[in-house]
């Protein structure tokens, strides 16, 4: 191969020209009011003062008298050759770790490494992939140079300084991937544009100040920067993508810019130092898991702005304590605040319209919640597993309440649910275990499988007359249950719809009522009344008690009809009673009411009076 297709690595010049910046603070020269003086050992490194020498000696001893400085110039070679054909990467990788310090001085160059590579190529290709050795870079005197490519500088991991020239304005993806010494970046402000993963995994990085130009942060840009403790971001950012932050677990506060209208998927998850956060009013939605594990995060002002809170935004955030939610609030994702052991209490906006699947799930320390009246439907287990929840309002506008929507809310005690109410899911109040009364509406057809399961404090349920199914184990378990009234319009009981409800002793079976299997399995104080009143089983002795009851009802209906006829007429007693039995014709015994009255009649030597009376106390 000829020397143009691979340059001669001894054309290099290896010399002492210096990288102009302090090797501690970072500071270049041109701020310093004297000249940066250099190591008298090694005559390489460069320090503002003593203090700074002192302060990076513990570092630098260890590799002061191995260091060389590496300057690829132009004139000296064809530096875009050199680095294409991979000969100066070649020579680093045989080199010891962290002891170069590289300087590039080429005006004519415009990309270091490719801004298409292929990641299956980038271990190949990338002009200084895994160069180890590199200790500091110095990219300054590249005056024309706009980009820096795709895996440029994976995993140097020794790399601690880096200098780039004021005309870039794009780093490629992963360019400094899993630089892992890297402590500090100063960004030139033509940078518009940082891509997916340019400084993942530099776990040394403490702090960062992007430049005014910068509109778009890459997906994972700065992910799992685990020394990161503080980020200044421009009010020019207007995109922030997926993970840009995530992992960043020393970070303890962000101000965002009013340029950024949304935060991307896990922007900031599992930063679990951050103690606050600034959203801009710009912002109209949070992406899913936006801050999801952040366990630090005490507080969040979220801004008028925001219509939308994505899945698990503040999912495991367990210091949260309390949430200011804005009145353009329409949609609560699912999870969104999931696990937040220490919100205590909350007030939804009116704007809002759902609830999504397990908005609130096992926020264990929420006492109270004021649902607002737009709201229409509350998402499966919403507040399922919020142990510490003792009192609910339910706005007039619900319509829905998803399966578990209050499962296992073990000190919520009452449940006044709403007349806009037309679907109980399935489980909606199951293992409310100090649930002692609930009112169920007019507008509901179905109680769910499961809704009231093991509710072992519930001693009564009115059940309306617009019920006519109730689930599966609708009742199951619930111990203290003494009394159930069923209407008439019940046409289907589910299998073990009260199993195990011990206590049960007053319950009205309607004739027209299906019973599934098992529904009154284990009622030991039912199985005990019908065996004493000499049924085979539970359901012929309800069905009995029922008929006895509908009679009942029948006859002191029929005996206000007959009172209220006597009141109305003139005349003496006799001449009242007269003319009210008059009411109810002979020819009219194809009615139940009159047949029955009339019978009685007859029975009673036609003595209304005496035979009604003595017919009615049998029964009351």
């Amino acid at each position: 191969m000829s020397n143009s297709a691979t340059p001669n690595i001894g054309s290099l010049s290896f010399a002492s020209t210096g990288s102009h910046c302090c090797w501690y603070c970072g500071r270049g020269e041109d701020a310093l009011p004297i000249k940066l003086q250099k190591c008298g050992r090694c005559g390489l490194a460069e320090y503002c003062n003593r203090e700074c020498q002192r302060g990076d000696w513990k570092l630098h001893k260890a590799k002061c008298k191995r260091l060389t400085e590496i300057v690829v110039r132009q004139g000296r070679c064809d530096v875009r050759k050199l680095l294409r054909s991979g000969a100066l990467r070649r020579r680093l990788l045989t080199l010891s770790e962290g002891t170069i310090i590289l300087t590039i001085r080429d005006p004519d160059i415009t990309t270091i490494g490719d801004m298409i590579l292929p990641r299956e190529r980038a271990r190949f290709e990338a002009p200084f992939f895994e160069c180890k050795s590199l200790l500091r870079v110095d990219l300054h005197g590249c005056t024309k140079l706009t980009s820096v490519g795709h895996a440029a500088f994976w995993d140097c991991s020794s790399l601690t300084s880096l200098v780039l020239p004021d005309s870039l304005t794009q780093l490629g993806n992963g360019a400094f991937n899993r630089c892992s010494s890297l402590t500090s970046v100063m960004l030139p402000d033509s940078i518009t544009q940082i891509s997916m993963g340019a400084f993942q995994d530099c776990s040394s990085l403490t702090s960062l100040v992007l430049p005014g130009s910068l509109t778009h942060l890459g997906e994972a840009t700065f992910a799992n920067c685990t020394s990161l403790t503080s980020v200044v971001l421009p009010d020019s950012l207007t995109h922030m993508g997926e993970s840009a932050f995530a992992a960043c677990t020393s970070l303890t506060s962000v101000v965002l810019p009013d340029s950024l209208t949304q935060l991307g998927v896990s922007a900031f998850a599992n930063c679990t130092s951050l103690t606050s956060v600034v959203l801009p009013d710009s912002l109209t939605m949070l992406g899913e898991g936006a801050f999801v594990e952040c366990t630090s995060l005490t507080s969040v002002v979220l801004p008028d702005s925001l219509t939308q809170l994505g899945k698990g935004s503040f999912q495991d955030c367990t210091s949260l304590k309390s949430v200011v939610m804005p009145d353009s609030l329409t949609q609560l994702g699912d999870v969104a605040f999931e696990r937040c052991n220490s919100l205590t209490s909350v007030v939804l906006p009116d704007s809002l319209t759902q609830l999504g699947v397990g908005a609130f799930l096992r926020c264990s320390s929420l006492t109270s919640v004021v649902l607002p009246d737009s709201l229409t439907q509350i998402g499966e287990q919403a507040f399922g597993g919020c142990t510490s929840l003792t009192s609910v309002v339910f706005p007039d506008s619900l319509t829905q309440m998803g399966d578990g929507a209050f499962g296992e809310c073990t000190s919520l005690t009452s449940a006044v649910l709403p007349n806009s109410l037309t679907q109980l899911g399935k489980q909606a109040f199951c293992e409310c275990t100090s649930l002692t009364s609930v009112v169920l509406p007019n507008s509901l057809t179905q109680v769910g499988m499961g809704a009231f399961g093991i509710c072992t404090s519930l001693m009564s349920a009115v059940l309306p007359d617009s019920i006519t199914q109730v689930g599966e184990g609708a009742f199951v378990e619930c111990t203290s249950l003494i009394s159930v009234v069923l209407p008439d319009s019940l046409t289907q009981l589910g299998d073990v719809a009260f199993k195990r409800c011990d206590s049960l002793t007053s319950i009205a079976l309607p004739a027209c009522a299906k019973l599934g299997d098992n529904v009154f399995a284990k009622c030991n104080a039912l199985l005990q009344e019908a065996d004493l009143a000499g049924f085979a089983s539970v359901e012929l002795y309800l069905r009995d008690r029922y008929r006895s009851i509908t009679l009942r009802k029948l006859v002191l209906r029929l005996l206000r009809k007959y009172n209220q006829a006597v009141n109305n007429a003139d005349g003496t007693e006799a001449e009242k009673h007269a003319t009210a039995l008059a009411l109810f014709p002979a020819d009219n015994t194809g009615s139940l009411e009159f047949g029955l009255f009339l019978q009685k009649m007859n029975l009673s030597g036609g003595d209304g009076v005496i035979g009604l009376v003595g017919y009615i106390l049998e029964f009351v």
